[in-house]
């Protein structure tokens, strides 16, 4: 019988093993939702407002039509659209500016 006890795990070990994994798992999972954060930042409105707030940084691949934004940390959760925004920044690390541009649409091809 001690050569068979020592196969199997106890029930104690095996619910303590269960246990430890559960709080990993659930911390990754906490600490993976916590990593989209509200940072400084302002935006400038059409009317050259400028507004000092706090925007939620998804750090962005692409150029955002939207953007999510509060004036303080207790306030209500706002949307700004690219129509009405100007600019805007976050921590002054990303800035997005809304521009009209000219697009070079000529010819690839540089042997004519």
């Amino acid at each position: 019988m001690n050569q068979l006890s020592s196969k199997f795990p106890s029930t104690q070990n095996y619910y303590m093993k269960m246990i430890f994994i559960t709080i990993v798992v659930f911390t990754v999972v906490l600490n993976g939702n916590a990593q989209i954060a509200f940072e400084e930042g302002y935006i400038i409105k059409n009317n050259n407002q400028k507004i000092n707030c706090l925007i939620k940084n998804k750090d962005w691949k692409n150029n955002p039509s939207q953007f999510q934004y509060k004036t303080s940390i207790d306030s209500d959760v706002y949307i700004g659209k690219l129509d009405s925004i100007k600019e805007f920044s976050v921590n002054n690390k990303l800035k997005y500016i809304r521009s009209k541009v000219k697009i070079d649409k000529s010819s690839n091809n540089l042997k004519k």
